[in-house]
């Protein structure tokens, strides 16, 4: 929105009949509006659901688990390995609840088979590495009711029905099992018992409310006054810069500072970073295609197959990690301002040249203010998160470990702290003079979190690791 009213109030100075910038600015919000419609009726007509992802996601772990009970595995799954297929598991099961908030039963069974799966995980790193064949008959009979129950839960994922997981009968009695594969039994034994009490319907819960902070108001919050002004002043120094060189090819410039507008100076950096290497593929595949392909092209069809590529490569590389999605949403769009500008394929290289010098200028811009006034540093929020993280893990040793609403609440809490601190520690390397590493606190609230875990899965006493 920012970015539409802005760049829609600095093209007055350009087009001097009102009439025909009114009419812009119309269909500007026609453009904004149709592609929402095309992208929902795509969405309609190939639906990619939430709850498919998440299945596909822990049918893999599955895998990973079959794998190592088989002995297939070269060694146990490090804690950072373990830790990765959480947060993926988390991040497709938010998205599986958002997908369908109301359905109360349905969300259960989606929290209840996440939580299982993460039980296996954390049961795996305990298994013994000696090879498959080693192992006593009685051992082999344990791995293979479990295979069993891991074969019949996915199934289970691989249907669409809300039908309850039901573990296979154990072809021998699992309770004098090692600990480990005790422990997945367990897990399976309590996904069984969860499914089968899912309430019909449940009314959902009300979102609490937070308290007031006496003496604060939130329009005149100072951090977020400084923050307003710094963004205004990049926003007005690019216009100014491209406005007073009469050069609009490079109104980019502009525009890169709203789109880098960031609390932090570590996260500027990276977003411009991202920015300046997603502009560069982009701005080259629109180059190469200008000046070698699109000569040679004489209908729609070529240039379509010619743009699916490109969007494609973006498509993966956005659809990839979070620190580096950005550069793939920066390709598609730079490539498709500089060939679909006009009702044709573009053939003025001008405009390539323009918009990529305006993006490096933003940056600079955008880098320059938010270093030189008020700067705010990642490495200043690093000790307040370790001591969120920290005070986290203690809430979660003094919980009851084993089947309590209160640990798992705790669990979540500390889990989503320590995704944001490994966020924070992608952003401290963007920062200039930052040298405050969080590999140690990272390292010991994983093992921390992994062993409460254990605790909890084998019902051993509970200690503090």
């Amino acid at each position: 929105m920012g970015i539409v009213v802005v760049y829609i109030q600095s093209e007055v100075d350009v087009i001097p009949n009102p009439e025909a910038l009114t009419r812009a600015v119309l269909w500007v919000w026609i453009a904004i509006a149709y592609p929402i419609a095309v992208n929902l009726l795509v969405g309609q007509l190939l639906p990619a659901s939430a709850d498919a992802h998440l299945a596909t996601e822990l049918r893999a772990q599955l895998d990973c688990v079959a794998d190592s009970l088989q002995g297939a595995a070269p060694h146990a799954p490090e804690n950072a390995a373990i830790e990765d297929s959480f947060l993926r598991m988390r991040r497709h099961l938010g998205f599986a609840l958002a997908e369908h908030p109301a359905h109360a039963k349905r969300n259960l069974q989606c929290k209840a088979r996440v939580r299982v799966v993460e039980r296996l995980l954390v049961a795996s790193r305990a298994l013994p590495s000696a090879d498959a064949s080693s192992r006593d008959a009685a051992s082999q009979l344990h791995v293979s009711s479990l295979l069993a129950a891991i074969s019949n839960l996915q199934a289970r994922l691989a249907t669409s029905d809300d039908g309850a997981f039901t573990m296979p009968i154990p072809a021998v009695d699992l309770s004098n099992a090692p600990t480990p594969l005790a422990a997945m039994h367990r897990a399976f034994a309590q996904l069984e018992q969860d499914e089968a009490a899912r309430p019909v319907t449940t009314a959902p819960a009300a979102a609490a409310t937070p308290s007031p902070v006496p003496g604060a108001h939130p329009g005149l919050d100072p951090a977020a006054l400084r923050f307003a002004l710094k963004v205004v002043l990049a926003t007005q120094l690019g216009y100014l810069f491209y406005t007073a060189v009469n050069w609009p090819g490079i109104h980019t410039c502009m525009l890169t500072c709203i789109i880098l507008a960031l609390p932090s100076l570590g996260a500027v950096r990276h977003k411009g970073t991202m920015r300046l290497i997603g502009a560069a593929l982009g701005s080259l595949a629109a180059l190469c295609a200008t000046v070698f392909i699109i000569p040679h092209l004489d209908s729609i069809t070529g240039l379509l197959l010619l743009s699916l590529l490109v969007i494609a490569c973006g498509a993966w590389i956005a659809a990839g990690s979070p620190r580096t999605d950005y550069v793939g949403f920066q390709m598609v769009f730079c490539f498709a301002l500089a060939l679909f500008g006009t009702f044709g394929p573009g053939t003025d290289l001008t405009e390539i040249r323009d918009r990529a010098i305006g993006i490096v200028l933003g940056v600079l811009i955008s880098l320059l203010v938010y270093a030189g006034i008020w700067p705010e540093h990642e490495a200043d929020k690093a000790s307040q998160a370790e001591a969120e993280l920290s005070k986290a893990l203690e809430r979660l040793a003094e919980t009851a470990p084993a089947g309590m609403a209160a640990y798992e609440q705790a669990r979540a809490d500390a889990w989503s702290l320590l995704e944001r601190l490994r966020q924070l520690q992608g952003r401290l390397a963007f920062e200039p003079g930052a040298d405050r590493p969080l590999d140690k606190a990272l390292d010991d609230a994983r093992r921390r979190l992994l062993d409460y875990d254990w605790q909890a899965s084998t019902g051993a006493e509970w200690t503090k690791p």
